[in-house]
């Protein structure tokens, strides 16, 4: 299961685990995925096959494997967070509703209860319908519905349309310029021609958005440094009004104090200063105006929050919507990178994530995404070179001991020991990974493959057991239960009557989403 957020491809198998050909195992690595959060799971890993002598070992555990004729057990160390959910009788049509049952999984609800919403007329704005219909193309697209997707986006129109801008419709929004097009939408948009087997045409309209999004950061950067020339010049022209001011001030006084001095007592002599208010130095958010910020990047929200956005107080209005803007930036390279991943276009992502590493030398994350790509290119010794790097980094800024950087270096090095099929080496590093983060579940699935690979099938099977009790939430993994149900065709001859308890076991926890074909039954 990937981002609550980023549907999954149709019929892309998971991801693969290091260099060689196989079917039977993949792995959820994020080591391979692009450097952002990654639009499709296949985009995640590299591969491998199994060793040459798979038979000689199966043959030498099959009997000490564990019988999953009864799932109670199973069940029973299910934590009970991991049960509840929103009753979908309880579920309301509103968007908090909406997006809590999206957290959730429950994609379905999603769908009906938009379509209940439509079907009642309950939407009057432009803006909620807008909304409501980014839900529902989620949904679908979850669901893997994607012609009813493509007909919900073409009643839709097109989105640059004046009919979507505030301004169009003065009597409903009087004051308010710009699009109200949700962002996500947007991406939902460019993302959906590749599910329906068009991914070229993808390609196409996310860098399109790219350059959207490219455009949007520069003309904000443009607008705050116009704001704060104008800022500067304010206060210059008040401090010259105050200084003149106070010269007045000085002279009226004194010769209000030579007139005392003649027409009163000595002991009376004195003066008052004028009180001079300077004007503010810091707009308000109305301020800004129109005529340097059109309201489409206040309103036009992105992944999950597609209501309007508050500023955090401590930050100006510029410089929190070009940090959103970014984001939203990362997200789309992210889907870029993926689909090229996916197209082994190594080469592409490469000199992508190059250009990154030339704005951010210092980004031990961006770094890492770079040998990633390295090693599913086959350049190890590249990669070793670019983890060395990020290891002198992160000793140079003193963060060597933070656990998340020591989780990110030990990853790192996992996984280069991985592909020079060093399993013990490559499997300490993973455990190190989750002793400072037991709930890790790239970690617990690239271990499992060490094991694996290391002849040592019952308890790789009992790590990736293990990561389901205890962590359904996050574990809950296609890659993961893909990588488990081999490792139970390996290991058993009853491994059909294994994969249907642990099918069943899914079936009370998964989000709608979820793909059963990777229990291979």
């Amino acid at each position: 299961m990937n981002h609550p957020l980023m549907p999954d491809p149709p019929g892309v198998s998971p991801p693969r685990a290091t260099s060689n050909n196989a079917d039977s195992f993949s792995s959820s690595s994020e080591s391979f995925s692009p450097p952002f959060p990654s639009a499709s799971a296949s985009s995640a890993a590299s591969t491998t096959s199994p060793p040459e002598t798979t038979s000689s070992f199966r043959r030498s555990i099959r009997g000490d494997r564990r019988s999953w004729g009864d799932s109670s057990g199973f069940d029973n160390r299910t934590p009970a967070a991991a049960l509840k959910k929103l009753s979908i009788k309880d579920a309301t049509t509103d968007l908090a509703c909406l997006k809590l049952l999206m957290r959730q999984g429950s994609w379905r609800a999603i769908a009906d209860k938009v379509k209940e919403v439509k079907k009642r007329s309950m939407l009057h704005f432009p803006d909620e319908q807008l909304v409501y219909s980014t839900y529902l193309v989620l949904a679908l697209m979850k669901l893997r519905s994607y012609e009813l997707a493509e007909d919900e986006l073409l009643a839709i129109g097109d989105l640059n349309s004046k009919k979507f801008r505030f301004e169009h419709h003065g009597d409903m929004y009087p004051g308010k310029s710009g699009s109200m097009v949700p962002f996500a939408l947007r991406w939902l948009q460019a993302e959906l021609p590749h599910r329906l087997g068009k991914t070229s045409t993808t390609i196409d309209l996310l860098y399109d958005l790219l350059a959207h999004c490219n455009e949007r950061i520069d003309f904000l950067q443009s607008s705050m440094e116009q704001l704060s020339k104008r800022e500067s010049e304010s206060r210059e022209e008040s401090t010259v009004t105050a200084e003149d001011k106070q010269e007045e001030s000085v002279s009226a006084t004194e010769d209000k104090q030579e007139e005392e001095t003649v027409n009163a007592p000595v002991e009376e002599e004195g003066s008052t200063s004028p009180n001079v208010e300077l004007p503010s130095e810091e707009p308000a958010i109305s301020d800004v105006g129109s005529n340097f910020l059109p309201s489409e990047v206040i309103e036009d929200d992105d992944f999950g929050d597609f209501v309007t956005s508050t500023v955090d107080e401590g930050n100006t209005v510029y410089s929190t919507l070009i940090s959103r803007w970014r984001r939203r930036q990362e997200v789309v390279l992210c889907s870029v990178l993926g689909h090229h991943l996916n197209r082994k276009d190594y080469m592409v992502c490469l000199r992508w994530l190059e250009d990154l590493v030339k704005k951010r030398p210092h980004d031990v994350v961006v770094l890492s995404k770079f040998g990633y790509v390295q090693l599913l290119f086959g350049d190890v010794y590249g990669a070793r070179r670019t983890f060395t790097t990020v290891e002198a980094i992160c000793e140079q800024q003193g963060r060597s001991g933070s656990s998340l950087m020591a989780r990110l270096l030990a990853r790192n090095r996992g996984l280069l020991y991985f592909s020079l099929k060093q399993y013990p080496k490559a499997m300490k590093e993973f455990e190190a990974v989750l002793e400072l983060d037991p709930g890790d579940f790239v970690a617990a699935n690239n271990k499992a493959l060490c094991l694996m690979y290391s002849r040592d099938l019952v308890t790789a099977t009992q790590v990736l057991e293990t990561a389901l009790q205890r962590y359904p939430l996050t574990a809950l993994n296609e890659t993961l239960v893909l990588n488990l149900c081999s490792m139970y065709e390996l290991a058993s001859m009853n491994s059909v009557e294994s994969k249907r308890t642990l099918s069943a076991w899914i079936l009370r926890l998964a989000p709608d989403d979820f793909d059963l074909t990777c229990t291979r039954l």
